[in-house]
């Protein structure tokens, strides 16, 4: 009997099905350096960023293929723009110098895969393999490779062939595609605002999503399918044939048929989702909040810590879900942020060693949802050739 040997996705990582499943959607994304949502703004962790370069063409042949960020000193966070799979973490004597590349199966069917070059040595903290939220920390800003002066080279390119190597996908203008795709605003009750972008930026909701708004049966639906660790997939146009697949997947029960979903959700049918989703697991990471500040959020919110297992308390809530509701949800079952530092240049753990962020892929021990898979992680850190200017 044959084996079939793994996609090689961006040529360089073998997609193997267990990571497949669990490769979540990118929705909105942000800025990898200085201010999350804005280019030229101070942030309260460091001066603005400005953009030094952009894309540069000669012809018909592109001479600089990213954009190059600064703000006048290196050691500054660089964090992902979407969330995605770590591809790539390498190290090469070439235009790049220490670069991650990773890829984002994106909610509008795309495959895409962004670059971040120029890191500093021995900040790096994520291993390829790792699946990572927008806005995790990856490395520190460095002057590696060819550069003059420290700064983030960033890319952002496309692909039709997924198995094609990252250096030949097609260059898209990343200033552009950021601006485009950056998270909303959303009205909602204070300290809620934190899982409304991540939830966005997982492709759980939209930017017109209404925070605070009585969730139907069929948005609720769509947020299930996204987070559910199932092989890849298009979720159907329609809302009962999004119904009937998540009955196939398993997702919901067989009497589930009857359900309109136009009708609004009931915390019965929360609960009941929440366990079956619990069960098969979630693509995204973790949630966007460090224990201790999701936990209060929790008990603010439900009245208790790890509402979402505990599908008894859920069962008895008056009123029905909102949009909110749901999400700070989905984030429980996601499990909290890893509290970490990057380490400095010279110091600490090349490649996502000791100080690398530890994804449950679901709550901690704490919280016991024992059920939820880990996190697969594969190595896989063969380098591209490609001269960058």
């Amino acid at each position: 009997m044959s084996v079939v040997a793994p996609l090689l996705l961006a040529g360089v990582f073998p997609l193997k099905d267990p990571v497949n499943a669990t490769w979540g959607v990118s929705g909105a994304w942000l800025y990898p350096v200085g201010a999350r949502r804005a280019l030229g703004t101070d942030s309260p962790e460091c001066p603005a960023f400005k953009l030094n370069r952009g894309l540069e063409q000669s012809g018909q042949r592109l001479t600089h293929e990213g954009a190059d960020m600064a703000n006048g000193r290196g050691g500054d966070t660089v964090r992902a723009a979407g969330s995605g799979l770590v591809v790539l973490n390498a190290s090469r004597d070439d235009g790049y110098g220490r670069r991650i590349v990773m890829a984002h199966r994106c909610a509008d069917g795309a495959v895409r895969y962004t670059v971040y070059a120029h890191l500093s040595e021995g900040t790096t903290v994520v291993h390829a393999g790792d699946r990572v939220c927008a806005g995790d920390p990856l490395a520190r800003v460095g002057q590696t490779g060819r550069a003059s002066t420290p700064h983030l080279h960033f890319e952002v390119r496309e692909t039709s062939a997924p198995g094609e190597r990252w250096e030949h996908a097609r260059v898209l203008d990343p200033i552009a595609f950021l601006d485009a795709r950056l998270p909303q605003a959303l009205d909602a009750e204070p300290g809620v605002a934190p899982y409304l972008e991540w939830a966005q930026c997982e492709g759980l909701i939209d930017s017109h999503a209404a925070a605070e708004g009585v969730l139907t049966r069929a948005s609720w639906w769509r947020m299930v399918m996204a987070a559910a660790a199932i092989p890849a997939q298009s979720p159907p146009v329609e809302d009962e044939a999004l119904r009937d697949s998540l009955i196939t997947q398993g997702l919901l029960p067989q009497d589930a048929g009857d359900e309109g979903p136009l009708e609004s959700l009931t915390w019965k049918d929360c609960a009941r989702d929440l366990q079956r989703l619990a069960d098969v697991g979630v693509r995204m990471a973790h949630g966007p909040l460090f224990e201790d500040a999701h936990d209060a959020l929790c008990h603010q919110r439900f009245d208790r810590t790890a509402p979402a297992g505990d599908a008894g308390g859920l069962r008895k809530r008056h009123g029905v879900p909102r949009t909110a509701d749901a999400c700070v949800l989905l984030a429980d079952l996601s499990g909290p942020r890893a509290e970490q530092d990057l380490p400095v240049a010279g110091r600490g753990a090349k490649h996502g060693g000791k100080h690398a962020p530890k994804h449950h892929g679901g709550r901690g021990p704490k919280h016991r949802h024992h059920h939820l898979p880990k996190r697969q992680s594969l190595k896989h850190p063969k380098a591209g050739k490609h001269a960058h200017a």
